[in-house]
C-alpha cells in the first residue's frame, strides 16, 4: 500500500485500488501510547475487527434479506471502543443499482433484523456489490476499514403479484391497454388481509424513463387498493419526444395489510414491462471522436479527467448518466482514480456528469521517478438499458519531476458553507513552490470555477495571482449561495518555461437554512376500526441541508377526531407504563415521530371507529416537518388524508312485519317467498344474505312423524339444499316439499332451524322458520262390507266386521252412513227406530250395536239395503 500525507492535517490518501486499510494518526507526529487497560499495547489490524470476509447475501427479487451479524459480517468490537459502518455511496455509480442497504449508516455491533438489502424488483443487474467502509475508534488508534458486501439475487416467483405480464404500446406518444386480471393478478387471502398497490413512478432506479403512468382521467396514481388498480384502467402513456427503445418499465410496490391489526405482513417490489412496439432497438453507448482517451499527468499533482479527455454519447440515454466502469483497476504502484467527494476513497465507476462537475481526478502514485511512466487502464461506457461500450483503453501518463518547475507542495482543497467566502492561503490549503524562480509563478483557473467567483485583493476581473497573493491571503472564493456541492477548479500553474495543471476541490456544505420538505404524502386508505403502518412510501420528508433521518413530523392542532397516530410494536418496551398492549402489540400514542420510526416500521394510524356509516369517510392529519437545526427550520401545515372505508360488522336484522311462517296443504310443493321470509343488512344488498339451515324441517311435536319434509329447489324437487340466499327466495326459487307420507287428519307445525349470513360473515343465529301443515282430504273411504246371513224372521246385529269404513283423511265422527234404498224384505234399525230413505247412522252406532237388520219373513232371498259413506 502506498500513501502519500498531506501536512498538516494528515488526510491519507490511497494510491491504489488494491488498499484495504487506512491508519489515521491522531497525533501530530507524536509516539502513540496505549489508554490503560485497552489493547496492552497491540496495535489493531484489519483481521482483528473484521474476522472474515463477508459472506454474499442472497436476496429473492423485489424482496429484502437481513444482514446476519455474526454470520454475513463478523466483526469485534472490544469493550470501551466505538465501530460504525458506513455505506459509501458517491464511490462508485454501479453500486446499489438493484436494490439498496438499509440504513446507511449502523453501528458494527448490531442486532439481527437492524441491516438488511432491500431489492427493487429490477431483473437487471443479477447481482450488486455494496462497498463500505468500516471505523473503528480506540483510545489510541483509529482504523479505517474499506470492505465489499457481494449480493446475488435469486429470480422466485413473487407471492402477492402471481401474475405481471408486459403492457405494449403500439404507436409513439401513444398508450398501452389498461392493468387487468389478463397482465396482473394478485393472490391473498381476501378475508383476512387487504392489498395495497403502488406505482414509484421515477423514484426507482430512473424508471418509467420513456413515459408515465396514468389512469382513465389522466392522473397519474398513487397508493390503490389491488382491486380498484385493476378496474381503474391504469395504463402507460409513452411521451419521450425523441425515438425511445422498445422497452420501459414500471416500478411499483404491493403490499398486503392485516385487515384486524392493520399490521404490514408481507410487501414485494416489482416492475412491470413496457414494451414499445413502434420504438427503436438500444443502441449501445459510443465514444465521441474528440475524447484523447489520454491523460497527462505531473508527478505529485492531483490531476481532473475532464471531458475533453473523455467522453461518451449515446441516442437513448442522456448523456450526463453515462457511466464509466473501470474494468481494468490500477494496480499497486499505478495510482488511482478518485472523487473530490471523497479522496480517501479509489473509485471503480463514474458517471459523465460527474466528469462535466470536475469531480474526478487521478491521483499519481505517491513513489518519486525520474523516467515517464505510463499507465493503461481498460474502461467501458453502460447506459440506462445496461447496455456496454466496445472495452477501450484510458492511457495516463505521469511525467517524471522536473525539479526546476513549479510543483504543489499542499492542495488540500477548500470547505465552506454555501454561500460563504474563504481565502486559498499557503499555510492551510495551497502551497506551490519553485526552486529557481517563485516569483514569476502565475497561476490561473482554465476550468471549473462554475458556482463561484475568485476575487485577488478585491479585484474579480485580475486573470491570475501569484504565490505572494496566497501568502498575504488575497485570493478569496466566494460561493454564489446556490444548491450546489462543489465547484472544483483546475488551475495552471506556470513560471513562464514550465507549466502544471492540477485540481484544487472546492467542497459546498449545504447552509441549514430551509425546512424540510415532503417528497412523499400518497395518502392511506384503512377500515374502520384499521391500523395501517406509515412505511416511507406512503410518507416522507428530504432535506436538502441535513440528514433526513433526523426529519421530525410534529402533530399541528386540530387534531383528528376519527382517529391517532400511535407508536406500535412487538418487544416489551422499556417505559412499559406509558403503553398498552392491544392485539398482541404494544402501542404508545405520539404527537411527533422521526423519519427513522417511519423506516423502522414503528409509526401506525389507528382509525377510532366512534360510529357506523356505509359511506366512505375522509380523515386528515394535520401536522409540520422541522430539522434538528438550532433553531429549528419548520415547514408549513402539511395534510395526510386518510380515506376510511366501511367495513361490514353489523348482522343481519329481522323485519318486523315478516311472518316467517307459511301455511303448507299436504303434498303440496311449496315456495318461499320475500313476503314470509326476509331479512335486511344496513352494509350489504339483502339480496346477498345466505340461509344457512342448522337442522333441517322437524316436527314440533315430539311424537309426530320423522319424517317432516325437505328444503328443496323449486325447479327441481330432488335436489334437497342446505343453504340458498335471499335472492333465491325473492324469486321463488327455494320450495318446502311436505312429506310423502300421510300426516293424519289433524294439522301439523313443522319447523327447521337457520341462521342469516351477510357477504362478510357476520351472522344471526337461532332462526327458525315454522310451517303450517294442513291434511287435505284428497282420498276416497275404503269401505268394508261383507253382508249378513239371517234366518227368516230372525235379527243380526250389524257388526264392524261385516260394515266398516276406513278414511285416513277424515276424522272417524265425521263418516257417516246414509240410506239411499230400504231391504226389500226387512227393516234396518239403528237404536230402534227403521230407517228410511234419507237417513243415516255412523260408525259410532256400528261400534255400540245399535245398527240391526230384521227379516220381516215375507221372502226368502236377499234383502238388498244401499247406503252412501260420507
Amino acid at each position: 500500500m502506498q500513501c502519500r500525507i498531506y501536512r498538516p492535517l494528515l488526510n491519507v490518501v490511497c494510491s491504489t485500488m488494491a488498499a484495504t486499510l487506512l491508519l489515521l494518526l491522531l497525533f501530530d507526529f507524536a509516539p502513540l501510547e496505549t489508554a490503560a487497560g485497552s489493547h496492552t499495547g497491540k496495535t489493531l489490524i484489519e483481521h482483528d475487527v473484521l474476522r472474515t470476509s463477508p459472506s454474499m447475501l442472497h436476496v429473492s427479487i423485489g424482496r429484502f434479506v437481513d444482514v446476519r451479524p455474526g454470520i454475513d459480517l463478523n466483526i469485534t468490537v472490544l469493550p470501551g471502543d466505538r465501530c460504525t459502518v458506513r455505506v459509501l455511496d458517491d464511490v462508485d455509480a454501479l453500486s446499489q443499482l438493484p436494490g439498496r442497504l438499509i440504513p446507511a449508516v449502523f453501528p458494527c455491533h448490531f442486532d439481527a433484523g437492524d441491516v438488511r438489502y432491500q431489492h427493487y424488483g429490477a431483473r437487471h443487474p443479477s447481482e450488486d456489490s455494496v462497498r463500505l467502509q468500516l471505523r473503528y475508534d480506540s483510545d489510541t488508534q483509529t482504523l479505517i476499514v474499506p470492505f465489499t458486501l457481494s449480493v446475488d439475487v435469486d429470480f422466485t416467483q413473487l407471492e402477492i403479484v402471481t401474475k405481471n405480464m408486459p403492457l405494449v404500446v403500439k404507436k409513439l406518444r401513444g398508450y398501452s391497454r389498461p392493468f387487468s386480471e389478463r397482465t396482473t393478478q394478485f393472490t391473498y387471502d381476501d378475508a383476512t388481509q387487504f392489498c395495497r398497490i403502488s406505482v414509484l413512478s421515477g423514484a426507482a432506479g430512473g424508471v418509467p424513463r420513456y413515459g408515465v403512468v396514468v389512469d382513465a382521467d389522466g392522473v397519474r396514481p398513487t397508493d390503490r387498493d389491488c382491486n380498484e388498480f385493476i378496474s381503474s384502467k391504469m395504463r402507460y402513456r409513452h411521451t419521450a419526444t425523441t425515438d425511445s427503445p422498445r422497452r420501459d418499465y414500471i416500478p411499483m410496490l404491493a403490499q398486503l395489510y392485516d385487515r384486524q391489526s392493520g399490521r404490514l405482513v408481507k410487501q414485494e417490489y416489482l416492475q412491470a414491462m413496457v414494451r414499445i412496439k413502434a420504438g427503436q432497438t438500444n443502441r449501445r453507448p459510443v465514444l465521441t471522436h474528440d475524447a484523447l482517451l489520454r491523460l497527462d499527468v505531473d508527478q505529485f499533482a492531483l490531476t481532473a479527467v475532464t471531458p475533453l479527455v473523455l467522453a461518451a454519447e449515446d441516442h437513448e440515454t442522456p448523456a450526463e448518466r453515462l457511466v464509466f466502469n473501470i474494468t481494468q483497476s490500477p494496480t499497486l504502484g499505478e495510482g488511482c482514480f478518485v472523487s473530490t467527494d471523497d479522496r480517501n476513497q479509489p473509485i471503480r465507476s463514474f458517471t459523465q456528469r460527474d466528469l462535466q462537475d470536475f469531480k474526478i481526478a487521478y491521483d499519481p502514485p505517491s513513489g518519486d521517478s525520474d523516467v515517464r511512466r505510463v499507465f493503461q487502464f481498460g474502461m467501458h461506457v453502460v447506459d440506462d438499458e445496461g447496455a456496454t461500450s466496445d472495452q477501450f483503453s484510458f492511457t495516463v501518463i505521469v511525467k517524471p519531476m522536473n525539479t526546476l518547475a513549479p510543483s504543489v507542495t499542499r492542495n488540500t482543497g477548500i470547505q465552506l458553507f454555501e454561500g460563504q467566502s474563504r481565502p486559498l492561503l499557503s499555510s492551510q490549503n495551497l502551497q506551490v513552490s519553485d526552486e529557481d524562480n517563485i516569483d514569476n509563478v502565475r497561476l490561473s483557473v482554465i476550468a471549473g470555477l462554475r458556482h463561484g467567483s475568485l476575487t485577488i485583493g478585491g479585484v474579480v476581473q485580475r486573470n491570475y495571482f501569484t504565490p505572494a497573493d496566497l501568502d498575504s491571503g488575497s485570493v478569496v472564493y466566494t460561493h454564489d449561495d446556490s444548491d450546489t456541492y462543489s465547484d472544483n477548479i483546475i488551475f495552471r500553474m506556470t513560471d513562464g518555461v514550465h507549466d502544471v495543471e492540477f485540481l484544487f476541490p472546492v467542497t459546498i456544505y449545504p447552509e441549514d437554512d430551509e425546512a424540510p420538505i415532503l417528497n412523499v404524502n400518497t395518502g392511506l386508505e384503512t377500515y374502520k376500526n384499521g391500523a395501517v403502518q406509515l412505511t416511507p412510501d406512503i410518507l416522507s420528508a428530504t432535506d436538502v441541508d441535513s440528514d433526513n433521518a433526523e426529519i421530525l413530523y410534529m402533530l399541528e392542532q386540530p387534531y383528528s377526531k376519527n382517529g391517532y397516530i400511535v407508536f406500535r410494536q412487538k418487544e416489551v418496551p422499556a417505559d412499559l407504563d406509558k403503553w398498552r398492549l392491544a392485539n398482541g402489540y404494544y402501542e404508545r400514542l405520539v404527537s411527533q415521530w422521526g423519519q427513522r420510526d417511519l423506516e423502522a416500521g414503528h409509526v401506525f394510524y389507528v382509525e377510532s371507529g366512534t360510529s357506523h356509516t356505509t359511506d366512505v369517510k375522509l380523515d386528515r392529519i394535520l401536522f409540520r416537518v422541522k430539522d434538528t437545526h438550532s433553531p429549528p427550520n419548520v415547514s408549513p401545515v402539511q395534510q395526510l388524508t386518510i380515506t376510511v372505508l366501511p367495513v361490514d360488522d353489523q348482522a343481519p336484522t329481522v323485519i318486523t312485519d315478516t311472518p316467517y311462517h307459511l301455511p303448507v296443504n299436504e303434498y303440496e310443493l311449496t315456495p318461499f317467498s320475500r313476503n314470509v321470509m326476509q331479512y335486511s343488512d344496513v352494509d350489504s344488498n339483502s339480496r346477498d344474505l345466505k340461509y344457512i339451515i342448522k337442522q333441517p324441517p322437524y316436527m314440533s311435536d315430539p311424537t309426530g312423524s320423522s319424517d317432516a319434509g325437505s328444503i328443496v329447489l323449486c325447479d327441481d324437487e330432488d335436489v334437497e339444499i342446505d343453504v340458498f340466499t335471499q335472492a333465491q327466495v325473492n324469486f321463488k326459487k327455494v320450495c318446502y316439499r311436505p312429506p310423502s307420507s300421510e300426516i293424519g287428519i289433524a294439522p301439523r307445525v313443522v319447523k327447521f332451524d337457520y341462521r342469516v349470513v351477510d357477504p362478510a360473515g357476520n351472522s344471526i343465529d337461532g332462526q327458525s322458520f315454522v310451517i303450517y301443515l294442513n291434511p287435505v282430504d284428497n282420498k276416497p273411504p275404503n269401505v268394508i262390507n261383507s253382508g249378513v246371513r239371517v234366518n227368516e224372521n230372525d235379527r243380526v246385529v250389524i257388526t264392524s266386521d261385516m260394515l266398516d269404513v276406513v278414511d285416513p283423511d277424515t276424522n272417524v265422527d265425521q263418516i257417516e252412513f246414509s240410506i239411499i234404498q230400504v231391504p226389500k224384505h226387512g227393516l234396518l234399525q239403528v237404536a230402534g227406530v227403521n230407517m228410511q230413505v234419507g237417513d243415516t247412522f255412523n260408525k259410532r252406532d256400528i261400534s255400540l250395536g245399535h245398527v240391526v237388520y230384521k227379516n220381516t219373513g215375507d221372502e226368502k232371498g236377499r234383502g238388498l239395503i244401499q247406503r252412501r259413506c260420507h
